[in-house]
This record gives C-alpha cells, sequence and structure tokens, in this order.
C-alpha cells in the first residue's frame, strides 16, 4: 500500500471489512512529507488470519481521506 502525501503530519492508515469495522491499524502518527508504503499481512489486530475477501484502505491525513478497495485471495 503506497501514497505519497503533501504534507507532513499524522497519518492513519487501517484496512476495513465491507462492513466498515477496522481490521487492522497499519500506522498511526506522524509521517514527513512524500512517499509512505506500508505493507498488510493478511491478519487482523488480534493476529487472527482474515477470509479471503474484498476490503478496504482508508488513508486520513488531516481532513483528507483516500479509501481503495483491495481483493484479499489465499
Amino acid at each position: 500500500i503506497s501514497f505519497n502525501h503533501a504534507e507532513r503530519g499524522d497519518v492513519e492508515v487501517a484496512i476495513y471489512d465491507v462492513r466498515g469495522r477496522e481490521v487492522s491499524e497499519l500506522h498511526n502518527g506522524y509521517l514527513e512529507e512524500g512517499p509512505a508504503e506500508f505493507s498488510w499481512d493478511g491478519n487482523d489486530t488480534s493476529g487472527r488470519s482474515c477470509a479471503s475477501a474484498v476490503y478496504f484502505v482508508r488513508v486520513r491525513m488531516g481532513d483528507k481521506r483516500l479509501t481503495k478497495s483491495i481483493t484479499m485471495v489465499k
């Protein structure tokens, strides 16, 4: 999961299921401006393996939000 952000500041990157429930938080904190890259191991926050399904990646930077769908296939 990669993106480029124009300003430094707090950034949250999380994975959500189709019901809108947070599955895993990949980052929540300060980032410098520029490119950022994160990976998801397919596990939820408790370390349990998630099912093959469509999930959503949400990136929140201040008042800006970006949401993209991803498909995990095992």
